[in-house]
């Protein structure tokens, strides 16, 4: 080992093996995805992702309900495709209160550097195209586009794609994420459709797509064809050539595909559903996963309804609204109005604060009796009845924290709560009232989120507005959060509260469900109680302030009968939620003749919602049932157990793999050349740690050296890593401060895949310590231990390690598809490109869809001599030999140096690579019957594609040779044979990808490449020990 004379040997081995263990991991994908990630890996998490990433081609729609993750899922699968091309770019188009937290959550969760469009940005791009009108030269490198090269994901406001379509690049980005498409204009989802359809022309496509949307609104007829536009823009052209809706033509194909099954054997029906399901189920680019199957991973909710008589002057406001509501109905010839349109408007105003009942009299265009003494009370009498209930429970809580403290009970940290006001005007007066009740709240403990005069989506500015905001409340000292009812997707604060009170309840039930989804989301005090195997979720508290007499209390009746306050609301259509609004408003109208009819009707409504949403007839042969995210998360965690050397006490797989990582990095510092200091505090919060990592001072050069470590620097320039989730603020802070002045920040790298520093020492260890340790020992470690130690149970005694991975299959190319590449010649050379990217991509997902099945599998074995001959030790004693701290309360130096060989290895080193390969042959045996089997099935769905894909060009091709006239025939020549060529080679393209991906396969069948490690060691205990 003279190329590591200069560094601990023992650990030099110890780092290499983790490298070794972190790329068996990384072939393994699940594990490489949802691992990479700073989130807890949930099953239905790694169960989607695995589905997406393994899937035909990557298009599709994530709608799993409000607070289930889905942002963490579309980083999961953006890290993956990253992970094996770090030149991978993404557009992301979301509505502007969301691209802040995409921009930070890309980062702190998933390595990933955005860059949000800004003005600058929007500058140059119309320089750029008034230089292309003008005719003039310009470099594809000098689009404004292509100049943030260091981001890998470039984020856009619906804005910027309606003023310039041409940020949407799909030879630069290869995927687009579609956030919140219900949200964003019409004419921008019809731009974003046009340029993920590889059908439209020989133009780039986006070869990826991901929508995400809690609410897609699968239920309207007009939504759910948006949706499957962009999800099926074959079967979407397919309709359009026949007259059809695009949900016409799926449901006739789903039908036709439900039918053939009928009458087949049982031993076949399986495997057909399931290429039936996979080619033709409406719901086959859909994920929709609900708390109802995983509950015990979310908060449980109290919800308290807090009735309140009205004062004197009051009572005049309700009889105010009872004049209003008459007078319009016997106005409007009885009909009942809109809940969005007078009189509930002015309703609305009267129910809240003095102030909002002055401005909503004052806008009335009509005078009623007692309209002028209402105003006059509003003005004059102080009395509010809805705000001392307001601080009753205010009190309670309070009170609560004061009583623990009083009797001796640990300290909590300080409850936080949400109050929805309803307007500006009651946000002002809570905020300058509250105090006076409260002395404590003054001068900081109140924040408030008020709507911005300008443009909701006017610009970045206002969304780091809105940061800015609730920040006191979110990481200060604020205890109380006021927000409007127009708050909705894009604010997250379940890490802050679990506390909501309506002071004003919004009049859609839609908004209701929205506001509580700010708090009721993933709770990681859920996650750790589910992984322990406790059913004792977190719990978040809701409070309604409802006035008795007032339209209020007929609304939380309605409120109640669709379980509102319950549980999260599913996705139903636009005629159901029209429904539902009249129910509410002919209540309100008519609260004793028609409250029990109502009320009746709206619980069937929630009756049958259980089963609400895009359903399909082969939904039986769906991938994603419970049953099956349970056996691919349990499948994860095997795999995850022979990946680790942590301590046996870690219980969850993501817990033993950041444990072996915190290992690694130990073996980093002891081998030589870098500095490592776990839990060290964020100046910024205390309570929050992270680990420093650098080069090494003095005269130790490193191993080798890292991207983003630049050689020379000192230690006050090291790099700051988060190794472990639980170490993770909330919200996650994307910088650590290093010092109290705040000075000295640094970004806050998680350390796994996809992480520079990571990979970089997972290749360099690889590239410095396997050829040492790859061949059978010529030396023997000498490990010098503490007392404690446990290796010291072999104190002396020769003991030999084997480690083994096997290699990932290799990705096939489209550069090796000659007879493809030939068809292109005709096409111009745009054409032929976009085309080999579209085969790449099939290859691609192909090669992803074997790791699934076929994971790199990581395997370590190890014998000590004894006086009886060689013994296998067991895995725990084996994990032992691979830790650079085997015991945390053992901080005695472990020391290594290489000797020459006292005991002949050879022997037991073949015994163990044999028995490797024997356990390593029957796993590959299994994972190949079933890959086997899975490519028939997969094969028929690559040909059924593609020939929808060949269909829409004959189609094309048909219709234009169907033109009377003849010269607009021989015009339209060259596109006919064009669209028959396009047809020829879509079927040419599945042929060739089915070729490559089975000779990959058969590839597999013929060879085991693996990596071998080996090593002597020989622990001895302290001098003098």
């Amino acid at each position: 080992m003279s190329d590591l004379h200069s560094f601990d040997p023992y650990h030099v081995f110890i780092a290499t093996a983790h490298a070794l263990r972190r790329r068996a991991e990384r072939g393994a994908l699940a594990m490489g995805a949802t691992f990479g990630v700073a989130a807890e890996p949930l099953p239905f998490q790694l169960a989607t992702v695995t589905h997406i990433l393994s899937d035909q081609r990557i298009r599709h729609l994530i709608a799993d309900e409000v607070g289930l993750g889905k942002t963490i899922q579309a980083i999961m699968v953006l890290n993956a495709l990253r992970s094996a091309d770090p030149a991978h770019q993404t557009a992301i188009v979301a509505p502007e209160r969301l691209l802040a937290q995409w921009h930070e959550e890309l980062w702190t969760r998933g390595h990933i550097l955005g860059h949000v469009v800004d003005d600058t940005d929007r500058t140059r791009m119309q320089a750029w195209l008034e230089a292309g009108a003008a005719g003039l030269e310009r470099a594809d490198d000098d689009h404004p586009a292509a100049r943030h090269r260091t981001a890998s994901a470039l984020l856009l406001r619906p804005r910027d794609i309606a003023d310039h379509p041409d940020w949407l690049d799909p030879v630069r980005q290869h995927m687009l994420v579609i956030d919140e498409p219900q949200s964003l204009p019409r004419e921008v989802l019809d731009r974003l459709s046009q340029k993920a359809d590889e059908s439209r022309n020989d133009e780039a496509a986006y070869r990826q797509l991901l929508v995400l949307s809690a609410t897609p609104r699968l239920g309207d007829p007009v939504w759910r064809d948006i949706i499957f536009r962009l999800l099926e823009p074959e079967k979407a052209r397919l309709a359009q050539d026949l007259g059809l809706s695009a949900t016409a033509i799926i449901e006739q194909r789903e039908l036709q595909a439900a039918q053939a099954l009928v009458g087949l054997p049982s031993d076949a029906i399986s495997n057909e559903g399931a290429i039936a399901y996979r080619c033709e189920a409406p719901t086959r680019r859909i994920t929709r996963q609900t708390r109802a199957d995983w509950g015990a991973y979310f908060p449980a909710r109290d919800n308290q309804l807090c009735l309140f008589d009205p004062n004197a002057s009051e009572i005049g406001r309700l009889r105010l609204i009872q004049t209003l509501i008459a007078g319009r109905t016997r106005g409007d010839g009885g009909t009942v109005p809109s809940l969005d349109a007078p009189p509930w408007t002015t309703v609305r105003g009267l129910l809240r604060s003095r102030r909002s009942v002055r401005d909503a009299i004052d806008r009335l265009e009509r005078t009623a009796p007692g309209m002028v003494q209402v105003r006059k009370d509003a003005l004059e009498d102080f009395g509010d009845s809805r705000l001392e209930a307001l601080t009753d429970i205010l009190a309670d809580i309070f009170g609560a924290e004061k009583d623990r403290e009083r009797i001796g009970k640990p300290a909590r940290a300080p409850e936080k709560i949400v109050v929805v006001a309803g307007d500006a005007g009651t946000i002002d007066m809570l905020q300058a009232v509250l105090p006076r009740y409260f002395p404590d709240l003054a001068p900081d403990g109140i924040a408030a989120l008020r709507r911005s005069m300008a443009a909701s989506e006017s610009s970045f500015e206002d969304i780091r507005a809105m940061q800015q905001a609730i920040e006191p409340f979110v990481q200060g000292p604020a205890r109380i959060l006021l927000i409007g009812d127009w708050i909705q997707a894009g604010l997250n604060l379940q890490h802050s509260a679990r506390n909501m009170i309506f002071y004003s309840m919004p009049w859609d039930p839609q908004a209701i469900d929205q506001l509580i989804g700010r708090i009721d989301r993933l709770s990681q005090v859920s996650i750790r109680a589910a992984r322990h195997g406790h059913h004792m979720p977190a719990r978040i508290r809701l409070w309604r302030l409802v006035m008795r007499g007032s339209p209020e209390e007929g609304l939380s009746n309605a409120l109640g009968a669709l379980g509102v306050f319950d549980s999260p609301l599913p996705p139903v259509s636009e005629e159901i939620w029209t429904e539902v609004n009249q129910l509410i408003a002919q209540l309100l109208t008519h609260p004793e003749t028609g409250k029990g009819a109502a009320l009746a009707r709206l619980s069937d409504l929630k009756a049958t919602w259980a089963g609400r949403g895009l359903v399909s007839h082969l939904d039986h042969f769906a991938p994603l049932s419970k049953a099956q995210v349970q056996a691919l998360a349990d499948r994860v965690g095997d795999i995850a157990d022979r990946l680790h050397f942590a301590d046996e006490h870690e219980t969850s797989a993501a817990e033993r793999v950041e444990a072996a990582n915190d290992d690694w990095l130990r073996a980093c510092a002891k081998a030589g050349g870098f500095l490592y200091e776990p839990g060290r505090p964020d100046k910024s919060d205390p309570p929050r740690r992270y680990s420093g990592f650098w080069y090494a001072s003095g005269k130790t050069e490193p191993p080798f050296l890292l991207t983003d470590m630049a050689q020379g620097h000192e230690w006050d320039d090291k790099v700051a890593l988060l190794v472990r989730r639980k170490h993770m603020a909330v919200p996650p802070h994307r910088f650590v401060q290093f010092n109290a002045a705040g000075t000295q920040t640094r970004d806050l790298r998680f350390f796994d895949h996809g992480d520079s520093i990571h990979d970089g020492l997972c290749q360099g260890w690889l590239g410095l310590g396997g050829p040492n340790f790859s061949v059978q020992p010529q030396g023997e470690l000498v490990i010098r231990v503490g007392e404690t130690h446990p290796a010291l149970a072999w104190n002396g005694q020769p003991i030999v390690v084997t480690l083994a991975a096997s290699h990932p299959l290799q990705s096939p190319h489209s550069r090796v598809a000659k007879e493809f590449a030939a068809a292109l010649d005709w096409f111009g050379a745009t054409a032929r490109q976009s085309y080999l990217a579209r085969l790449d991509e099939g290859l691609a997902a192909d090669h992803r869809w074997i790791q699934s099945l076929m994971p790199t599998r990581f395997s370590a074995m190890a014998s000590v001599l004894t006086k009886e001959g060689w013994h296998r030790l067991d895995q725990r004693q084996t994990a032992i030999l691979l830790r650079a701290r085997p015991d945390p309360d053992d901080k005695s130096r472990i020391q290594g140096r290489m000797q020459r060989l006292l005991t002949p290895a050879a022997a037991v080193c073949s015994q163990h690579v044999s028995a490797i390969d024997a356990e390593l042959r029957d796993l590959r045996t299994e994972d190949l019957r079933c890959t086997i089997t899975a490519w028939t099935a997969r094969k028929k769905v690559i040909e059924a594609e593609s020939g929808t894909l060949a269909q829409v060009f004959r189609n094309r091709a048909a219709a234009r040779g169907r033109v009377d006239n003849q010269s607009m025939v021989n015009a339209l020549r060259g596109q006919v044979e064009a669209d028959e060529r396009r047809a020829t080679l879509a079927v040419l393209m599945a042929q060739t990808r089915i070729k490559l991906t089975g000779a990959a396969i058969a590839a597999a069948i013929q060879s085991h490449p693996r990596s071998l490690m080996h090593a002597s060691l020989r622990f001895v205990a302290p001098e003098g020990g």
